[in-house]
């Protein structure tokens, strides 16, 4: 029997992911007591779940002064981030494109990062929007004249376009030197 792509791609993932971190202010970390808080649950349901499939993972409560101090631990020879949008008690947009930028740039081995949010359909545009925006190199000002040149084509083909070469750039910073090197300028500029 054939497998699909579908089916190769997700046992390549299943098979690449060994270890994990689930990051979430929330968050009920081993040996916590329970709570009926719903994020409390999803710790012990991811923590069990990941068990099942022979992945490692540590789970973080996440604050802005632990984090600093432990990052580096919780990012060494992992290869999965779940990552909480609404860090903070939704406010905490910035601290997790912080935190994304970190995993961009700083620790290689994290060949994947889920985000997961509470937000509507809607608001989930937003989210995405909000992590282009913050790797782009652009500040709001720019954005904003981008927008408006371009409010009469086909604003979404053209950030594209525009933004491309830049986010290709970003991604290929855990992968090659030089990039590397455009890497530590853009995170200068945040």
């Amino acid at each position: 029997m054939a497998t699909t792509y579908k089916e190769t791609a997700k046992k390549i993932v299943k098979e690449a992911i060994r270890s994990a971190v689930y990051i979430d202010e929330k968050a009920r970390e081993p040996y916590e007591e329970k709570s009926d808080a719903l994020e409390g649950q999803l710790s012990e349901n991811l923590y069990n779940t990941f068990k099942k499939q022979n992945v490692t993972l540590s789970i973080f409560k996440y604050r802005t002064d632990k984090y600093e101090q432990l990052k580096d631990f919780l990012f060494s020879k992992k290869d999965f981030v779940l990552l909480d949008w609404k860090l903070n008690n939704n406010e905490g947009e910035e601290e997790a494109l912080k935190i994304l930028d970190d995993i961009i740039c700083d620790h290689p081995s994290i060949h994947f990062c889920a985000i997961y949010t509470k937000e509507n359909n809607q608001k989930l545009d937003e989210v995405f929007d909000n992590i282009i925006s913050y790797f782009s190199g652009y500040d709001a000002t720019e954005l904003s004249v981008l927008k408006q040149d371009l409010e009469d084509e086909d604003i979404d083909d053209n950030i594209n376009r525009l933004l491309g070469t830049h986010i290709h750039l970003i991604s290929r910073c855990r992968f090659d030197e030089k990039a590397n090197v455009l890497c530590q300028q853009l995170k200068a500029n945040h």
